[in-house]
């Protein structure tokens, strides 16, 4: 299989990958990297102590996963023979479905999402 070729579909992995990945924590719990703004601190844990943004973490494990399964695929794609129009398609079908899927996931977490407010500091004066 050509270069680009090759390429093509170890893109295609990756976004199937990256997808998947970044969807995981939505169904188990994994530990992911969370950012807590109010303290400035960051903590690898698969639930948070308290008000903490999970974005960043998901993101970086996907495009760990993207960047391994990208060259995993590409280095499996070149030692096979040349694919079909029809494999074109389908790997670009898988592609759009699980980057749908992913996309619908998260939008149905966060529109569901109740945040409790952090309580008020003992030294708050009401004005």
């Amino acid at each position: 299989m050509s270069k680009g070729s090759a390429a093509y579909f170890g893109w295609c992995g990756a976004v199937i990958v990256a997808s998947l990945v970044y969807v995981a924590p939505a169904f188990t719990t994994v530990p992911v990297l969370w950012y807590y703004p109010l303290t400035h601190g960051w903590a690898l844990e698969g639930r948070p102590a308290g008000f903490a943004l999970d974005w960043y973490g998901r993101t970086l494990w996907a495009i760990l996963a993207a960047a391994i399964s990208f060259i995993v695929g590409c280095a499996i794609a070149r030692r096979m023979s040349a694919a079909s129009p029809r494999a074109y398609q389908m790997w670009a079908a898988w592609a759009g479905m699980t980057s749908l899927l992913a996309i619908a996931v998260y939008t149905y977490q966060l529109a569901h999402r109740h945040p409790v407010p952090e309580p008020l500091p003992p030294s708050y004066e009401p004005r």
